[in-house]
């Protein structure tokens, strides 16, 4: 992000992404992931929180990107192709906590979500004037496991080089 910006502070008029849609210069680029950036940490993004992006690839994919990984958070992009069972495959496997969704893709988001088992405890909060969606704190419901109330034991085998257990 510091050297989109720094570009935009240099350069602002130069064009930094262009998409079949649109083309955003090094200032509007800056300036749309800021505002994004701002919207997430208003939402309550902690550093390392992971954010699905639910959406087209093209220049919102990078304001997008910018914006979460302005935030702190990590980016969780989606293949909006797979059924939607296989999306929410991916938002449980990445533990995402939050979904930001392109104006057109909130319903889509939303199937998404609910296949994911996942609860809005908030509601869902529109950016202005952008018009994403962000879901925040998006929690995982209870999960039972299928014979006891613990989860099963991690396989056997040889200890991870980097792992912090004692020996």
């Amino acid at each position: 992000m510091e050297r989109i910006r720094h570009h935009a502070a240099h350069t602002p008029h130069a064009i930094a992404v262009t998409d079949d849609h649109q083309s955003l210069t090094y200032a509007e680029l800056a300036g749309r992931a800021s505002r994004l950036t701002r919207e997430l940490l208003t939402a309550g993004i902690t550093p390392d929180d992971r954010v699905v992006y639910h959406g087209q690839r093209g220049t919102t994919a990078l304001i997008t990107l910018l914006g979460i990984l302005g935030a702190g958070g990590a980016y969780v992009p989606l293949n909006l192709r797979t059924p939607h069972t296989r999306q929410a495959d991916m938002v449980v496997a990445s533990g995402a906590r939050y979904i930001v969704a392109e104006p057109d893709r909130t319903a889509e988001a939303a199937v998404t979500a609910a296949a994911a088992g996942r609860t809005w405890p908030c509601s869902p909060v529109r950016t202005r004037p952008m018009g994403w969606t962000i879901w925040c704190r998006c929690e995982a419901q209870a999960t039972t496991w299928p014979t006891s109330s613990t989860p099963p034991d991690p396989p056997a085998g040889p200890r991870a080089p980097w792992s912090t257990e004692p020996e």
